[in-house]
């Protein structure tokens, strides 16, 4: 079956998201959702994660996704409709709703949890996106309420879509920065998911000591 969106069913075809003529968004059986491609086509996402800090509990997350050459360009050319080679507000409000959006179901591959528990519902209180040296860029914040205290329980965080049709990775450039004050006496650490995360090939865990 498919899923509801602004109250009629829909399979993106026409303008979805990661290589827009492939991408297919069913719910399974099960309740689980999946992205995937009518055509087995991979999409490479460079990203960088600020944690931002509330009184030395993480309280936000800002992503940066950097697309690959030709994703990029297929989806420039799809909704840069005056062809300046800028994103105006209309253009970035219609390549969110058609592009963006629809990954609310999936949380929009962000994994986080709270020790070993998993933390699910998030909202995006920001978005963006922008045309950077002829690749689509995308910036948006997640907001967790309450704040997470990392002094109670490792904070992990990871970009991943399961069917491996997105491919998350570092950007070269600095790709873990702070907003805030961090909680003295705390680390991170990027290293293979285990447990909890089994199967995560990079999730970023905020540790503290004592």
């Amino acid at each position: 079956p498919t899923i509801g969106f602004q109250d009629r069913p829909w399979q993106m075809w026409g303008s979805g998201v990661f290589q827009p003529q492939h991408l297919v968004v069913q719910r399974r059986k099960t309740g689980s959702i999946r992205l995937g491609w009518s055509e087995k086509v991979p999409t490479w996402v460079e990203t960088t994660i600020t944690v931002s800090f509330d009184e030395r509990r993480v309280g936000g997350l800002d992503f940066s996704w950097t697309f690959d050459d030709f994703y990029s360009a297929h989806t420039i050319q799809t909704y840069d409709l005056d062809e300046d080679g800028t994103l105006n507000s209309l253009e970035v409000r219609n390549l969110r709703a058609e592009t963006f959006d629809p990954l609310s179901p999936a949380d929009y591959f962000v994994h986080i949890w709270s020790g070993e528990e998993k933390q699910y519902g998030f909202d995006v209180d920001r978005f963006g996106a922008r045309i950077e040296q002829g690749q689509l860029v995308y910036e948006f914040s997640v907001d967790l309420t309450p704040p997470l205290d990392p002094k109670a329980e490792p904070v992990t965080v990871s970009l991943f879509d399961r069917e491996i049709f997105v491919d998350f990775s570092f950007s070269e450039s600095p790709f873990l920065l702070v907003s805030g004050e961090m909680t003295p006496g705390c680390t991170f650490r990027v290293a293979r998911g285990t447990g909890a995360q089994s199967g995560h090939p990079q999730p970023v865990t905020l540790a503290c000591d004592g």
